[in-house]
């Protein structure tokens, strides 16, 4: 379960440099005679990408995806990359079948090793590597807040995780600061069991079973217990502002009255600094809701709550709001 380092990526199999540049020449001319548009071509042309092209040309599609890539969502194209994508890779499956399964995420935060280039591709890609960073700064952010709130209560840290999936973020907390094991609670809601009973696993493999409660529900039918620290990571992303908002306020009642809540926004960084990943997840049935820092200060305040920190990733694709009850 600990985690490597932030800077880690998955590995791809070694290629002779000159046999490499030579590769990367071919997939470039390739990417020139089929992309339409400059700015198109160069979103092409980065590391990532040109080893994906590689193995989509090897396979007879990079032509095809190229050319879906600069047409867009409404590309006559897009079915047939959609179920080369499905069938050829476990990420878009998982996704294809249901958007945003927590499943996928187990590649995502590395629990999971790809078996194949399309996988591989999701674990490098800027952002998909950013979603491990994510949890990675979230687990080395949390526990210098909960220390604060338990010098100032001096009693156990109630933990309300909405949403969880398997809850991989507070498992590394407590797993990487055995010190807050005496002290912490932590409720993971969802409603994906499958997700829940990988969360639970770690749990017990770590000795840790009785600092967590796993939730199969819906988090709008669970009942408050005024917790300390409310957690929301991730499930806004694909959500538009109206709906956050709503559900933002939502939240307002898991909390204690002096409690923080964190969560999380994909930001407009991420559709403008990695368009080619941003495609694949859109024709896969996975749309983000991008959001800026000011929309997302101004989602704080109308849905009842005070910012009064933030933090991102190593790129800025995701932003982590920590908040206050009005």
């Amino acid at each position: 379960m600990k985690a490597s380092s932030l800077s880690s990526h998955t590995q791809v199999p070694p290629v002779n440099t000159e046999e490499r540049l030579e590769v990367q020449q071919m997939i470039c001319s390739l990417i020139d005679k089929h992309a339409s548009g400059q700015r198109k071509a160069t979103a092409l042309r980065n590391e990532y990408a040109i080893e994906l092209i590689r193995y989509l040309n090897e396979e007879g599609m990079a032509k095809i995806f190229i050319k879906a890539f600069c047409q867009g969502l409404k590309s006559p194209l897009i079915s047939e990359v959609r179920e080369f994508f499905r069938t050829h890779s476990e990420i878009t499956n998982i996704i294809c079948a249901q958007a945003g399964d927590p499943l996928a995420f187990e590649f995502l935060y590395h629990m999971r090793q790809p078996a194949n280039p399309i996988d591989r591709y999701f674990i490098n890609c800027k952002a998909g590597h950013q979603i491990y960073v994510r949890l990675r700064k979230i687990i080395q952010y949390l526990p210098g807040l909960i220390r604060k709130i338990y010098y100032s209560e001096k009693r156990t840290i109630l933990v309300d995780n909405i949403g969880s999936g398997p809850g991989h973020d507070m498992i590394g907390v407590l797993l990487e600061n055995p010190d807050l094991r005496p002290i912490v609670h932590v409720r993971n809601i969802d409603v994906d069991e499958n997700a829940l009973k990988i969360g639970e696993g770690a749990a017990i493999r770590h000795t840790m079973k009785h600092n967590f409660l796993f939730v199969n529900q819906d988090f709008l039918k669970v009942d408050s217990r005024e917790a300390d620290l409310v957690l929301l990571i991730g499930f806004l992303c694909p959500v538009d502002l109206r709906r956050s908002r709503i559900i933002l306020k939502k939240l307002k009642r898991f909390s204690r009255q002096d409690g923080h809540c964190l969560f999380s926004t994909v930001q407009t960084e991420m559709g403008q600094g990695d368009p080619v990943t941003d495609f694949i997840m859109r024709f896969s049935g996975w749309q983000m809701d991008y959001k800026n820092h000011e929309q997302v200060r101004n989602l704080c305040l109308e849905s009842g709550w005070q910012p009064v920190d933030h933090f991102y990733d190593e790129l800025g694709y995701n932003q982590m709001t920590l908040a206050k009850l009005l």
